[in-house]
């Protein structure tokens, strides 16, 4: 069960900031007050419209996140100060002050504590203590971790190691290979995933069918759900883990699958069955965010690959399913992250669309090869 964590003692630290994101500098600050004192409450605060909501870590998110970077020490809780409601009609600082102490004590398990204010330069010292002459404060020694939130929102690459494991799948750079069967897009992932140092999440369909031995037009509405659903959650998986240095790229996502659900499905099934996967689907696809879209087209001959359906290797129909996977896309809400790639066949095409996704990361996402 999760319970909500309050610190113990009576002499508090108290570190706040708006957090957007936190990096080691701040979390290196944290530990420090908290082996001074007794513990220490952290507190992130912001509004509607601040900095981190303009680079989509709005307050609650931050909040979050900083939570979890916490979750397993004793000796810090995390409060939220959240200025669009608590301090809508007011810019006093005092106010400010005021309502940081309840923030503060409500993360406290003793009603009366002492605070010591941590902050990052001494006008703000003097600013608090010319409201409150008996308060502690204490000025942060940043020169331990040279780092900043605004470097990392401005160059988020470059200072990847500086950023909490949290905020990393914020910062993370997702890109999608896409596209009919027999397209290139496996091959084309591993020769990116090798050249920039990043993982590749692979179809998951093709472990899946290789476990339970059944081919594309064999698969049912349950097998679809899993589909969805662990496709998703391989992804996520990558991005938060340890081999994600700012990238990822995935083989395929839950547009794809909705596609061959379209393809085999729709028209075979019950309707509350269909609703049902349309709705998993997107449930799903409202939460993937991705930044750019490498779209394969049918130019190779179709692999007969022990899974794939054979009768789809006809030109018509790779056409009329590369158009279905299009356009769910778009529909998605994706199309301006779409490039759609080389339509030539042979070795041709693998390396024309090698050299056109490099052009890509460095045209849509500042990516070049040798950075990562």
């Amino acid at each position: 069960m999760v319970q909500r964590k309050k610190v113990k003692g009576h002499d508090i630290a108290v570190i706040f900031g708006d957090f957007a994101p936190m990096h080691l500098g701040h979390v290196f600050a944290v530990h420090s007050a908290k082996r001074q004192h007794d513990g220490a409450v952290v507190v992130v605060s912001g509004r509607t419209g601040d900095q981190g909501s303009l680079v989509d870590l709005p307050l609650q998110k931050r909040f979050r996140y900083i939570r979890e970077i916490f979750a397993d020490d004793p000796l810090v809780a995390v409060g939220m100060l959240d200025e669009s409601k608590s301090l809508a009609t007011t810019s006093n600082f005092a106010d400010w002050l005021d309502e940081l102490e309840q923030v503060v004590k409500a993360e406290t398990v003793e009603t009366e504590v002492a605070l010591t204010l941590y902050v990052g330069d001494d006008n703000s010292k003097q600013e608090i203590l010319q409201i409150h002459p008996n308060w502690q404060v204490e000025k942060i020694d940043q020169t331990t971790i040279p780092i900043s939130s605004t470097k990392i929102r401005e160059h988020p690459m470059e200072n990847w190691n500086y950023i909490t494991q949290p905020f990393h799948r914020h910062f993370t750079k997702k890109v999608l290979l896409a596209g009919a069967a027999s397209t290139g897009k496996t091959t084309l992932g591993q020769d990116l995933a090798r050249t920039f140092h990043a993982p590749l999440s692979l179809e998951y369909a093709r472990e899946y069918q290789d476990k339970y031995n059944v081919t594309d037009d064999e698969l049912t509405v349950r097998d679809y759900t899993y589909l969805l659903t662990e496709q998703y959650r391989q992804t996520a998986d990558l991005i938060e883990g340890e081999s994600n240095h700012g990238l990822v790229i995935a083989d395929t996502n839950s547009t794809v699958t909705m596609a061959y659900i379209e393809y085999y499905l729709k028209n075979e099934i019950a309707k509350e069955d269909y609703a049902m996967l349309k709705n998993l689907y997107e449930s799903i696809v409202t939460k993937e965010e991705w930044d750019l879209i490498l779209f394969t087209l049918p130019g190779n001959e179709y692999v007969d690959d022990g899974f794939r359906d054979m009768s789809m290797n006809s030109a018509k129909i790779r056409g009329e399913f590369t158009q279905l996977v299009l356009n769910l896309l778009k529909e998605a809400g994706f199309a301006d992250k779409i490039i759609i790639l080389s339509n030539q066949t042979g070795n041709n095409m693998y390396y024309e669309n090698y050299l056109q996704s490099i052009e890509s990361f460095k045209e849509k996402l500042d990516i070049i090869v040798g950075q990562m």
